[in-house]
């Protein structure tokens, strides 16, 4: 049910603002990103320099143009 997507959500994002801080907030407040993605990027690059930003802006081309297309 949503109810348990949504929980699994909450979960992941917890997780990863324990972990991650900051870098995890602003990852997580991407358009469409989802906190999978959002992982594997804090994995790559767990700090908030250019590097990370220009992987979040991947990450959400890529998930705004699944949409689009």
């Amino acid at each position: 049910s949503s109810d348990v997507c949504s929980s699994d959500l909450a979960m992941q994002t917890g997780r990863l603002i324990e972990k991650f801080g900051k870098p995890a907030a602003i990852a997580l407040s991407a358009r469409r990103v989802m906190p999978s993605e959002v992982k594997i990027i804090l994995e790559k690059q767990p700090q908030a320099n250019g590097r990370f930003y220009e992987l979040m802006l991947e990450a959400e081309r890529k998930a705004l143009s699944k949409n689009f297309w």
